[in-house]
């Protein structure tokens, strides 16, 4: 099983896909209009047959992503910014680093058993 942790922001969402050993086994930062929504969209899906989304708020910054994903059939997580705050400090480098939030959020998708799945209705 594939996990794909995202960090979405206004202008630009980052992506990491993980194996079930939170290993980076690719990334992808993307903006945020519908184009590179899209494009972002394909790329999750040619990750594996069997992925699950995590984005960190789900229903803020990653809504337009969260109900296009969801539109394309997939299983999307709703990741809380504070259960990926330790994650974050334990492997943060010097400065911001959005792609290594993206793995934060993957992990932390691949730890937590139990986060809300998104539904349609958002």
């Amino acid at each position: 099983m594939i996990t794909i942790g995202i960090d979405p922001h206004s202008r630009t969402h980052s992506a990491a896909a993980l194996d079930d050993q939170g290993r980076v086994l690719g990334e992808l930062a993307v903006g945020s209009n519908p184009r590179e929504l899209e494009r972002l969209a394909r790329w999750i899906a040619g990750t594996g047959p069997e992925r699950i989304v995590a984005i960190e708020g789900a229903r803020g910054f990653g809504l337009a992503l969260a109900r296009k994903l969801l539109a394309a059939g997939e299983t999307v997580l709703d990741v809380v910014p504070s259960l990926t705050a330790s994650e974050r400090r334990s492997n943060r480098r010097r400065g911001k680093d959005d792609r290594g939030d993206a793995v934060a959020v993957g992990r932390v998708a691949l730890r937590e058993r139990g986060l809300p799945r998104v539904s349609a209705e958002v």
